[in-house]
């Protein structure tokens, strides 16, 4: 035949009793299970060639007087009498009390019997304490420390202390009793209403609550809590059962199994149990007994955990268009709506498989569903990965799978080379805009040297005219006088300082010294001249006598010194000072002071301007962007004794070849 077909786990058997009637009690010792049916029936299982053999002739008999097997109990089987079972040697009957009572607890010298809103202590045979009853309901007691037992109820976990049965017996006793407190009140825990404890020597206690789950105190130990975040199949816990190192939770959703080894593996009707409805468990031979409202299923404990299943994809849609199959999807900018379907290959749920879900780069946590496809649109550019889980029938999650990849890819204008090359592009327009003004400001400035360069030339190759008029007049006066030796003195200076002023005409650049040679010619003639009228003396404080200045910037200042101050009205003992020193690394400072007649005088004899000293100052501020220049009338008593002009003009240690060019 062909098709798919479900095999059961053939490691889950079933008990088939003779007649059709479900189990709700089980109990064993080494050799022997007992159970009870729902008709109250007493059971007895025996296994025998690897069969499980049922003996219903045992024989029930409701006791409605309240018979109790503590006084049989040297003749009872302590396993039966543990669920309210015993065997009358006399009859050979096994008794069950049919009371309703939820269980029956022992401490060293007392039997108690616990019902859903009081207990019972048993004093002998057919004879009992009046009970005592409470304003709540009861779902548990067990035992706790000397003189107490902790009591299960709807109101939380309760200490109930043992002496309240020795005291007159009230009728209600309330939680504000005296013999009654609360558990760890500052637990919020232990106030959740309570359906089971179990107390292994006090030195463990584990409680299972209606509504949070599992806590598990251990003396020297933090406190555990377990959830379904955990793995517990459910957080509405039933019943709790504890056999060596398992510890089996009863819940209306299935059980869950926790032991050291496995950790919390879960049952339900998907992977062995008839029933999710559970009414009791037990351990026997490593074989986990569950009697559900649908029969009694025996589950290997010793069975390895279920394994994963696969996880496949199904069906690709990119923009509604389907897709081949594959682990990597590339997509185009403008490919944005994505819808996709998946589905997990388990024989044992039949398909019913809850899933979990991360798509890493869009989603922001796991989402867990049962839908097996998932849409998402307005996907946004960059690298994706689908991340999923499914959910074994043991309510354990399978590992994490990378079911696909996605590299959507952004528009050309949004990619990196592109930025980059629009960044580039502007820098680059940045770049060029600046050059071409750069260059145009540069030209411009070049231009204005240009033009005081050959102003500058123009005024050397002149050697001011009408400098040279009064030389030459002064020249004639001297062989007019017949005094021919202070006519060629005379000559012969005139003829350096023009010979200087010509060789300097054509360099940007001399040295200090050279400049210093042709004041001092200069001076030396104007002092021919002028004879007495003045002295000259010339002041180096330099660190180094061998830089270079341009030529021609001191020798208007000086001859405007003469000219307007000290020749202008003639004065008696004159004196012209020339102070040079150091600045900073690129300037020098010049310092020029007269004793002459002072600007103020010297301005109502003359409406002249300097064109050197003009031209001059624009050079000196288009080389140091500052102002360079700055005159200082000197007086006493309100009178004027002279000028002082400071100038600053730029020096070079070294010249290159292009320096003077």
């Amino acid at each position: 035949y062909n098709g798919l077909y479900y095999c059961s786990d053939p490691s889950n058997q079933k008990i088939n009793l003779p007649i059709e009637k479900n189990l709700k009690r089980l109990i064993s010792d080494d050799e022997t299970i007992f159970a009870l049916d729902l008709t109250e029936q007493l059971i007895e299982i025996s296994q025998k060639d690897q069969k499980y053999i049922v003996d219903s002739t045992l024989i029930s008999v409701n006791l409605r007087d309240h018979i109790n097997a503590c006084e049989r109990k040297e003749n009872s089987s302590e396993l039966l009498w543990k669920i309210g079972i015993y065997y009358d040697t006399l009859s050979k009957f096994y008794f069950y009390l049919t009371n309703p009572n939820i269980n029956t607890i022992s401490d060293k010298e007392n039997l108690y019997n616990v019902y859903r809103s009081s207990v019972q202590r048993v004093i002998s045979f057919r004879k009992t304490n009046s009970a005592i009853k409470f304003d709540f309901f009861i779902n548990c007691a067990v035992p706790f420390q000397d003189s107490l037992f902790l009591l299960g109820s709807d109101i939380g976990v309760l200490t109930l202390n043992k002496q309240i049965f020795y005291d007159s017996l009230p009728k209600t006793v309330s939680v504000s009793n005296v013999n009654i407190k609360r558990y760890q009140p500052t637990l919020p825990f232990a106030r959740n209403k309570m359906r089971d404890i179990i107390n292994l020597g006090d030195t463990m206690l584990i409680f299972g609550s209606a509504e949070k789950g599992l806590l598990i105190q251990k003396k020297g130990k933090s406190e555990l809590f377990l959830t379904t975040k955990d793995g517990l199949i459910s957080n509405v816990i039933d019943g709790l059962y504890i056999k060596d190192e398992y510890l089996v939770v009863q819940t209306k959703f299935g059980i869950s199994v926790l032991s050291f080894s496995k950790g919390i593996v879960n049952y339900t009707n998907k992977n062995g149990l008839l029933s999710n409805h559970v009414w009791d468990v037990m351990i026997y031979d490593d074989h986990l007994w569950v009697a559900t409202d649908k029969g009694t299923s025996i589950l290997d404990l010793k069975k390895k955990e279920y394994p994963d299943f696969p996880i496949k994809l199904i069906d690709f849609k990119v923009n509604s268009m389907s897709k081949s199959l594959s682990n990597h999807f590339e997509l185009n900018y403008d490919e944005s709506l994505l819808e996709f379907s998946f589905e997990g290959l388990s024989l044992h749920q039949l398909g019913d498989i809850k899933y979990r879900y991360y798509f890493e780069g869009e989603d922001v946590f796991w989402l867990e569903s049962k839908n097996t496809t998932v849409r998402y649109s307005n996907l946004k550019n960059g690298e994706f990965e689908f991340w999923i889980q499914a959910q074994k029938s043991d309510q354990n999650w399978t590992a994490p799978i990378c079911l696909f990849t996605i590299n959507k890819y952004p528009p050309f204008w949004e990619t990196f080379w592109f930025l980059l090359l629009m960044i580039g592009f502007l820098i680059f327009l940045f770049w060029l805009a600046f050059n071409l003004r750069y260059k145009r400001l540069k030209a411009r400035e070049k231009m204005k040297f240009r033009l005081l360069d050959l102003e500058r030339k123009t005024l050397q190759a002149q050697m001011n005219p009408h400098f040279i008029f009064n030389s030459l007049t002064s020249l004639q006066n001297l062989i007019i006088q017949n005094n021919p030796d202070k006519a060629n003195e005379y000559l012969g200076k005139f003829a350096r300082l023009t010979r200087l002023a010509l060789v300097q005409s054509t360099q940007n650049y001399i040295l200090i010294k050279e400049e210093i040679s042709l004041l001092e010619y200069y001076v030396q003639l104007e002092q021919l001249r002028f004879p007495d009228y003045f002295t000259f003396e010339v002041q180096l404080e330099l660190s180094d006598s061998n830089i270079y200045v341009p030529p021609f910037l001191i020798q208007p200042f000086i001859e405007n010194a003469i000219r307007h101050g000290l020749t202008n009205f003639k004065c008696e003992n004159g004196s012209l000072i020339l102070k040079i020193e150091n600045r900073d690394e690129s300037t020098l400072q010049l310092i020029i002071v007269d004793n002459g007649s002072g600007r103020e005088k010297s301005n109502k004899n003359t409406s002249h301007t300097s064109l050197g000293i003009r031209l001059i100052t624009e050079r000196l501020k288009l080389l140091l962007k500052i102002d360079t220049i700055t005159i200082e009338d000197l007086t006493n008593d309100g009178k004027q004794i002279g000028t002082k002009i400071s100038v600053i003009i730029p020096y070079k240690s070294e010249l290159n070849e292009n320096t003077n060019n």
